[in-house]
């Protein structure tokens, strides 16, 4: 009779090479709804439970007032609201105070229509966040810790109803990342997440303008998730 270890042994063995051959094939790995990074903190209580956002304590510097950075991501900010549904006027539109996280791109081929200088911007994701500073949204739009509105909203119908008396009527809020920006080719990227009674989205978005001091134009969304 053959030993036992002789079939346990070389069963396992090849039972451990087929997983991490699969383990390194291309698109096996599992997908991941946002990657977990050294700036990213999960189980706040001060944070929605569905998307992970930034430690407060590991936010770095803001752009300095009247740079570029700013007046850029005002531009396309404001293009990010006013093709969402709900749009209303600034005095109902509410925002994260602080950035979020940009998601790595868990499946390349979702971009094959995006061009390589703008799928370069989002590939590995940025994970750098600030505090975001009221001259990049008009006025008089609400800058809103985090913990203030998440506390604030559940899945209820007053919950949502008493966010609107805060707020003027509000029916949803924004959060998003800070602009991934390549003035070489034009191109720019910038992640959100909108949430609203019933309803959500979190996306890319692709931005594009074909010379300095030229218009943006939004030239390619993808969803990352939505309700």
């Amino acid at each position: 009779m053959v030993p036992i270890r002789h079939v346990i042994v070389p069963a396992l063995a090849t039972v451990t090479l087929v997983v991490g051959l699969l383990w390194v094939a291309p698109g096996w790995r599992p997908v991941v709804d946002m990657p977990d990074k050294a700036a990213i903190r999960k189980g706040s209580t001060s944070k929605p439970t569905r998307r992970l956002r930034c430690d407060p304590d590991e936010l770095v510097a803001d752009a300095p007032p009247g740079s570029a950075e700013r007046r850029i991501e005002s531009e396309l900010y404001r293009a990010i609201v006013e093709a969402s549904p709900h749009a209303r006027a600034p005095l109902q539109l509410v925002v994260e105070a602080v950035s979020i996280p940009m998601p790595g791109v868990p499946m390349p081929e979702w971009f094959k229509d995006w061009s390589p200088a703008a799928f370069a911007l989002i590939e590995h994701g940025f994970f750098q966040c600030s505090r975001l500073s009221a001259d990049r949204f008009p006025q008089p739009a609400h800058l809103v810790p985090v913990g203030e509105i998440a506390d604030h909203v559940s899945l209820t119908a007053d919950a949502w109803a008493s966010l609107a008396s805060r707020y003027n009527g509000a029916r949803q809020w924004f959060a998003f990342s800070r602009a991934r920006v390549n003035e070489t080719t034009g191109d720019a990227i910038v992640y959100y997440d909108r949430e609203c009674h019933s309803c959500g989205v979190g996306e890319w978005v692709w931005f594009h303008r074909e010379a300095v001091g030229a218009p943006w134009r939004i030239a390619g969304k993808r969803w990352s998730w939505i309700n």
